[in-house]
């Protein structure tokens, strides 16, 4: 297929730091649209093949305007008016950072041999499940806190603000992670369960750190 108009960029002397472009025109006939279509020419195409001048410093442009007018160019400036529609969003609407955590491996890992493990149809399953609120009873945030500010140590994160109170609120929050787990592990059967919610929490919590930082 022909193109219709090719355009040849091509940049000033180092003294102007201005560019341009050279209009090639219909099939190469160095000619604009106007003196080969008429009022036939597409609309808007005079606006594609005006060249703009761009400047850094302001008098260079002025000296090039005064240049152009002393040429017989026309002041007048030939606005054409583009309304962009504005997307307004919720309030309370804000940027989530998607955090996945698997802990399949590691229940697959924890029980012994001689309790009944995950099965391959389970695990093939993937459920996933979240922390609640008695979940949350049950942690220890001062422990939590103080192993994200190690993390946060160890990773040079040295812009990122941590606070118990950010911890517990996003704790509370189920909006910002996904987390991959057999659902028996938060069922509250056995109190030793809660020293494993501590690990899923640190590890969702840094991961949430460095998908934020």
């Amino acid at each position: 297929m022909e193109r219709p108009f090719a355009v040849q960029s091509f940049k000033s002397s180092a003294s102007s730091p201005s560019r341009g472009v050279r209009l090639k025109g219909y099939g190469y006939s160095l000619k604009r649209s106007s003196a080969l279509f008429g009022d036939d020419a597409p609309e808007y195409l005079e606006k594609v093949e005006t060249l703009n001048i761009f400047g850094i410093r302001a008098d260079y442009m002025r000296q090039f305007k005064e240049y152009l007018e002393e040429e017989g160019l026309s002041k007048d400036d030939d606005w054409l008016p583009f309304v962009l529609p504005v997307v307004k969003l919720p309030v309370d609407r804000r940027l989530k950072y998607p955090v996945v955590v698997d802990w399949y491996p590691r229940v697959q890992a924890q029980q012994s041999s001689s309790r009944r493990g995950v099965t391959a149809e389970a695990a093939a399953k993937l459920e996933n499940g979240w922390l609640t609120g008695e979940h949350l009873a049950l942690l220890d945030l001062d422990a939590i806190y103080f192993e994200l500010v190690r993390f946060k140590n160890e990773r040079n994160l040295h812009n990122l603000n941590i606070t118990r109170s950010v911890i517990e609120s996003l704790l509370r929050r189920d909006d910002w992670y996904v987390l991959y787990i057999p659902r028996e592990e938060l069922a509250f059967d056995f109190l030793e369960k809660a020293r494993r919610w501590q690990e899923i929490a640190v590890a969702l919590l840094k991961k949430y750190c460095e998908r934020y930082y």
